[in-house]
């Protein structure tokens, strides 16, 4: 089962970046642009990083009575940037033609912004040689 699972991942990440090449191919050849690069990739971990730990913060300062304003100006920091992309988008194209290809690059990358920051953490873990810790003496 595990052996179906790995296959399956393989197919959909060879699905997804031939998606990403025609999207590419197709909106370079009609607005000579490309809407999938990784120019979008970053900022779209910056908006979910934002978002993620706006939100954290803005329910830990609720728990404790604390200060709001903080988790609440990341989140607003994160909202003005995807709005600064859809208004981007929609410059470029036409409306409803901004306004999907805002949603898929926002189903694309805020999945794998998760993905890759999960593996930054596990490369840098890696690679600072990180190692356990026994107790000797107890």
């Amino acid at each position: 089962m595990k052996v179906l699972t790995v296959i399956g991942i393989a197919i959909l990440c060879m699905l997804l970046t031939w998606l990403i090449g025609t999207m590419n191919e197709k909106t370079y050849e009609k607005y000579k642009f490309r809407f999938l690069g990784f120019d979008f990739f970053t900022l779209y971990a910056v908006i979910t990083g934002l978002s993620y730990f706006g939100h954290k913060w803005y329910l830990s300062a609720l728990e404790i009575d604390g200060d709001l304003l903080n988790g609440l100006l990341l989140m607003s920091f994160a909202t003005i940037l995807f709005i600064l992309i859809l208004v981007a988008n929609i410059k470029r194209t036409s409306f409803f033609i901004g306004i999907g290809i805002t949603l898929l690059q926002t189903i694309i990358y805020v999945p794998l912004s998760v993905v890759s920051f999960i593996a930054l953490l596990i490369a840098l873990a890696y690679f600072s040689q990180t190692k356990p810790v026994y107790t000797v003496n107890k």
